[in-house]
């Protein structure tokens, strides 16, 4: 088996893999696949791959960011309540 220090990891050799195309002038399309959490689907979308394969539990774990979180109990905290008159059928 050959063994190439250059490459660390799958999203190492998508990007080597853009980089000889890119370098060479090939119309082609990059597809990443078996991607295992967000971090890669991030680093592969950053590369400027065409398509990726997403297990559901990834898709999930995309949506589930603590900063998505975040953002979705600061939103409720500070618009919602300015809203819920019209939701309880009190606004005139």
């Amino acid at each position: 088996m050959s063994r190439d220090n250059g490459i660390l990891s799958g999203v190492d050799l998508v990007r080597s893999i853009m980089t000889i195309y890119r370098n060479y002038g090939f119309k082609t399309q990059v597809i990443a696949a078996s991607i295992r959490n967000a971090r890669q689907v991030r680093e592969v979308a950053e590369l400027g791959v065409h398509i990726a394969t997403l297990p559901f539990y990834v898709i999930k774990e995309m949506i589930q960011h603590p900063k998505t979180l975040e953002g979705i109990r600061r939103f409720t905290e500070d618009v919602v309540p300015s809203y819920g008159r019209i939701f309880r059928g009190t606004c005139q």
